[in-house]
């Protein structure tokens, strides 16, 4: 009698530890299933916003290129034009002073390439 219940009893807990393990291994698959549902999700996510990124990036290079172009020309013209109402002397004293106000390489640059040039 003793015997027949304690065999019920572990009949019992092996059909409960099945249905457990059973139910551990759905809601495995269903969490692994959602995280990667949502790891597709993060990545495409990012792939976006990273391609987004780029091109934001270089549409505004882009402007950036055409604004200092556009500002570089225009310095260019303003010194040519006031080089060329000083005399010699004078020419030469302040081709020394926007040297060294702009550095030797962008003054040269500035002053004796032309707009074809860049």
């Amino acid at each position: 009698m003793f015997e027949e219940e304690l065999e019920d009893k572990v009949e019992d807990l092996r059909c409960d530890l099945l249905d457990i393990e059973i139910k551990l291994g759905d809601a495995l698959r269903t969490a692994f299933g959602q995280f990667d549902t949502r790891l597709k999700v993060v990545k495409d996510s990012m792939k976006e916003k990273t391609g987004t990124f780029f091109e934001e990036t270089g549409l505004e290079a882009n402007d950036f290129s055409s604004k200092i172009k556009t500002f570089g020309m225009e310095l260019s013209e303003s010194l040519k034009n006031h080089f060329e109402l000083l005399d010699d002397e004078k020419a030469e004293e302040e081709t020394e002073a926007k040297k060294a106000d702009l550095g030797e390489e962008l003054f040269e640059f500035l002053v004796y390439t032309d707009k074809e040039e860049v």
